[in-house]
């Protein structure tokens, strides 16, 4: 008796820990079917609600007033607390995953009970850390930016904001209605009533979508506003102002966004300097596909940004070492994941930067790998930490059913098919460390490190040479790969091409998506990044991380045989134009030491100079997300798979007719029966397709190949009946036009019936 006595006074904690883990199991055990046989019946939840909170109170007073845990910090007071429950914790959590019996009440605290031990782990692991002792103070870096380029940062914000604000509620986008209409209130409806199993709405998910615009409710109904659909006519309360119904949801998305962007560049000055930051977020601020992008219900109008936010996050803290940076990697790349699932795709880049980085940083090759891996897999680990708590914490579906958490990462659509490879890497990578000291990975390094500049150069070949070959394919008639042909059916281009082809289709939207000065910075950066030992130079290691992401994203998408239309692959499109601001930063430069000029000097002009060709690119391009580049020849366009521009513009047309309200049109985009004041038909239904009665047939240039071709299908099989508007696609006299952003092949037609 005397020895256990002696050994609870030596360890307390201990035993306490022993008791609140039996007590766990046996609560769990009643309601987890499996653990029937060891359920004791005599043991009812009020005696456990009681041991609990007794356990919790001796726990409390051993830690908190006993010597010598009450000496210790609160810190380290309650990381014990936590780590002592940590047993407990875990038991409970793994039960309310075997078992749908428990109030959401054990979901939750268990989950944020694991959530609150691995970040007092992480914090102890932070402080221990040689991190910088000072920074900067606000004032102080506001003062080193200067009023020119703050002013220049305000401007490039506006500018953006204002871009986007523009004819905002004027559109009627595609796959809007299933957030206007459904998943946004859906959301909303089901916190409301408690329903938090139904939150996961989507299996984007998009739940940053539902919190921005759904703040519109407040103002709006949705179903006042939602069509009805009878035999194909599209009924519709012209009573309302749809333009300004949609302007209040977008706004929230446009708004928000707009108030990050002085946080890039903050992040961006971070990581590469003021001048080499200014820009890359010139070119990005004044982007047409990014402010397209945005004024769109649909998580790719944040995804973008919260990407970038998440990797730039990250590189500043490989140069800064301040672990808020690393913080807010995983805050963004939190919010990437409740965005879209794609965005695991970061997970992977990550692990591929650790040795990429090692690689290429002039000071980490003099260290030891082994002590350089274990440090990296620690600060990842951090990412994915406050990443998966992010998840875990908004979407209130991980409340009730913690196994959301993985099939929203592990198991998501967009990742499963390359958890098994990264899983095992992972594995592969932690056996070598455990038991040999990460020799041989660290010896095939030092290996590598010897043929750096040419191991760079391949990236860098397949990615500037896929550039200047779809740039000559193109200009050449498309002889070789017919780019709108492939990416008219993005989902089916395994059947129409070879493997070549898909990966290189993926540069068409890119190549001419970009304005001609961002493409111009883009190619001028391969001629610094293929200078020996360009990765001295912190803006162009950089750069030449964001090609590694591209090509990593591109090949991903080729291995799964889809060709990456602009959506698609919109989270390319800001890290392009940050390469190509570094392009035009170096050539500022080059230019500044040639010609013996001031410091910045070349660097404002070119700064000047982004602006004002973005502002007056901004300026002609009525439609930003399917901007085309001059430079792509007038008879092609990019935006193959729209989201419906033109729509208004044309349905303004026909309301002048004299008698538009008793006007019957037949339309390939839903967007226009959302603003034409007549009669409107859609789809290619029987009874639709039949309806003799059609004044005039709305056709667009982006639905040509499906809808064409299914209502050719239906009219080959039926003629008598079947109104042919399929040969409406090939007529070129049409009574109303709207050409997009002013391209003769991209266009919206009506023709009288």
């Amino acid at each position: 008796m005397s020895f256990i006595t002696t050994r609870l006074r030596q360890f307390p904690l201990h035993f306490v820990s022993g008791i609140s883990f039996l007590a766990a199991f046996f609560f769990i055990a009643k309601q987890v079917n499996s653990l029937g046989f060891i359920e004791i019946q005599s043991l009812t939840n009020p005696f456990f609600y009681g041991s609990f909170f007794l356990v919790g109170l001796a726990l409390s007073s051993t830690i908190f007033f006993t010597t010598p845990y009450k000496q210790k910090p609160l810190v380290e007071q309650c990381f014990l607390f936590l780590l002592t429950l940590l047993p407990t914790i875990l038991t409970v959590f793994i039960g309310v995953i075997c078992s749908k019996n428990f109030h959401f009440i054990f979901q939750l605290g268990s989950g944020l009970g694991l959530i609150a031990t691995a970040g007092l782990f992480y914090y102890r692991f932070i402080q221990n850390q040689d991190t910088p002792t000072s920074g900067l103070s606000c004032k102080t870096w506001w003062q080193k930016q200067g009023a020119p380029t703050l002013f220049l940062v305000l401007f490039l914000t506006l500018t953006f904001f204002s871009f986007g604000f523009i004819r905002l509620g004027q559109y009627a986008a595609v796959d809007e209605p299933l957030w206007l209409y459904g998943r946004i209130s859906q959301y909303w409806n089901n916190i409301g009533d408690g329903e938090f199993h139904k939150t996961d709405v989507s299996d984007k998910p998009g739940i940053t979508v539902s919190l921005l615009s759904g703040t519109a409710l407040l103002s709006y109904d949705p179903d006042d506003y939602d069509d009805l659909r009878r035999d194909g006519e599209v009924f519709i309360n012209r009573n309302l102002n749809m333009a300004q119904f949609f302007a209040a949801f977008r706004f929230p998305i446009l708004l928000f966004v707009s108030l990050l962007l002085p946080l890039l560049y903050f992040l961006l000055e971070r990581a590469l300097g003021r001048g080499a930051a200014l820009l890359p977020f010139a070119l990005l601020a004044t982007s047409p596909i990014l402010i397209g992008v945005t004024k769109i219900i649909n998580p790719d109008a944040l995804l973008w940004l919260f990407t970038t936010l998440a990797l730039v996050s990250y590189l500043v803290f490989q140069k800064r070492a301040y672990y808020r940076y690393l913080f807010l990697s995983g805050l963004f790349l939190g919010l990437a994941l409740l965005t879209k699932y794609i965005a695991n795709i970061v997970f992977v880049y990550l692990l591929l930067l650790l040795f990429v980085e090692y690689l290429y940083h002039p000071k980490l090759t003099r260290r030891a790998f082994s002590d350089y891996l274990k440090k990296s897999l620690l600060q990842i680990g951090f990412v994915i930490f406050v990443a998966l708590s992010t998840f875990y914490i908004i979407l209130p579906a991980n409340w009730v059913d913690p196994m959301e958490l993985i099939q929203g990462t592990i198991l998501s659509q967009a990742f499963v098919k390359v958890a098994p490879l990264f899983l095992g890497l992972i594995f592969l990578i932690l056996l070598d460390e455990n038991l040999n000291q990460s020799r041989i990975i660290g010896f095939a390094l030092k290996w590598l490190g010897h043929f750096r500049l040419t191991l760079a150069r391949i990236p860098l070949f397949i990615f500037f040479g896929s550039l200047l070959f779809v740039l000559i394919t193109t200009w050449s008639g498309m002889s070789v790969y017919n780019f709108m042909q492939l990416i008219a059916s993005p989902k089916t281009i395994s059947s129409k091409s070879d493997i070549f082809g898909i990966f290189i289709t993926n540069f068409y939207p890119l190549t001419f998506g970009m304005t001609p000065l961002a493409l111009f910075g883009i190619l001028t950066s391969g001629l610094f990044l293929l200078r020996k030992r360009f990765w001295q130079s912190t803006s162009l290691r950089f750069g030449f991380y964001m090609i590694l992401f591209a090509l990593v994203y591109y090949l991903g998408a080729t291995v799964n045989g889809v060709a990456s239309i602009i959506r698609y692959q919109i989270i390319i499109f800001p890290l392009v134009a940050l390469l190509g601001g570094i392009g035009l930063f170096h050539l500022a430069r080059f230019i500044e030491s040639k010609y013996q000029l001031q410091k910045d000097q070349a660097v404002l002009v070119f700064t000047l100079l982004t602006l004002i060709v973005g502002f007056t690119t901004l300026a002609r391009t009525h439609f930003p997300l399917s901007y085309a580049s001059s430079l792509l020849p007038s008879k092609y366009y990019i935006d193959l798979k729209d989201m419906g521009p033109g729509s208004y513009e044309i349905a303004e047309q026909l309301n002048a007719l004299p008698n538009a309200k008793e006007t019957l049109i037949w339309t390939d985009k839903d967007g226009v029966c959302q603003f034409f004041v007549g009669r409107c038909k859609r789809g290619n239904n029987q009874e639709v397709i039949t309806d003799q009665d059609i004044d005039y047939v709305v056709i667009s240039s982006a639905r040509e190949v499906r809808t064409g071709h299914m209502i050719r299908s239906r009219y080959e099989s039926n003629p008598l009946e079947v109104v042919p508007i399929h040969l409406f696609y090939e007529y070129n006299n049409p009574d109303f036009e709207v050409h997009i952003n002013g391209r003769q092949s991209h266009y919206v037609r009506a023709f009288k019936y």
